[in-house]
């Protein structure tokens, strides 16, 4: 017969199993109190909570808004995405661009959106000040994006509202990599542009200057990052042009010069930034 184990043993190992974890176990189960160690204020993590509860007041305080977004005729256009685009049973226009019905897709149009919009300018706008100027930038972003000219878009079933947050994160993204390069820093940037490209047609126009800014900061790596937003440049135009949402003849008229001139600005920087990489060489 197997031998009952001595009295106290379960209690010992028990305690044993909790300890290694940091749990706080009670004197019921005739064990010691197990703490973790006391976090040390130091200045980092004093900037830390600071931080953390500049969010927390910045969410808080936005957070008093409408209970139901407001909606637009256009509105529906991003609800029953990808159908295209019509008002009162006449066709305007082909499917909407595709991030933000997406986006509309994982948080729904009711009671959900206005706080997802709030909670993603705040926490987008706060990476881009923090990125830009530490603490006093985060206090700045959060405040901006409690100004009413921004925290009014929260509020509505529109597109507005997440391009802002995206634009905040592409620029944060591309000082990021400006600063240092790296594999991760490199894929962030790429999926923040094209995020940020693909959510509204203007966008695009904010591509090259986001490209030339990392190729000149970068300039041993030029060629990935035009290529990049070449491939982003040329997905959008396409995705605007079949799904006609030029505007009017005129309005997709305007698309060839404004084609004609970017081309001509990136060969433009192409030329500069081989330029300067010879003659670094030579000299």
């Amino acid at each position: 017969m197997r031998r009952p184990p001595p009295q106290g043993m379960f209690k010992r190992s028990f305690a044993m199993v909790v300890a290694r974890y940091g749990v706080i176990v009670t004197s019921g189960l005739g064990t010691e109190l197990v703490s973790r160690p006391r976090v040390r204020w130091t200045p980092e993590n004093r900037i830390r909570a600071f931080v953390v509860a500049v969010l927390l007041v910045g969410i808080c305080v936005g957070w008093v808004g409408r209970e139901l977004p407001v909606t637009f005729p256009d509105s529906a256009s991003y609800v029953h995405w990808p159908e295209a685009y019509a008002v009162n049973g006449t066709r305007i226009m082909g499917n909407r661009a595709p991030v933000y019905p997406l986006f509309l897709w994982l948080v729904g149009a009711q009671k959900l959106l206005c706080p997802a919009q709030l909670i993603l300018s705040v926490l987008a706008l706060a990476f881009f000040g923090w990125t830009a100027a530490a603490l006093p930038g985060v206090i700045l972003a959060v405040g901006l994006s409690l100004a009413p000219t921004i925290w009014q878009w929260d509020q509505m079933c529109l597109s507005e509202s997440l391009s802002l947050s995206l634009c905040a994160v592409a620029w944060a993204t591309t000082l990021r990599l400006s600063e240092c390069w790296s594999r991760g820093r490199f894929w962030a940037w790429v999926i923040s542009l094209a995020l940020f490209g693909l959510v509204r047609d203007l966008n695009l126009l904010a591509l090259p200057f986001l490209g030339c800014a990392v190729a000149w900061c970068r300039r041993r790596r030029w060629l990935a990052p035009m290529l990049v937003v070449s491939l982003l440049f040329a997905i959008g135009l396409a995705d605007t042009l079949i799904n006609e949402r030029g505007g009017s003849d005129e309005g997709r008229h305007l698309l060839v010069p404004l084609l004609v001139g970017w081309l001509g600005t990136l060969l433009l920087m192409v030329s500069v930034l081989r330029g300067s990489d010879r003659g670094a060489r030579i000299g």
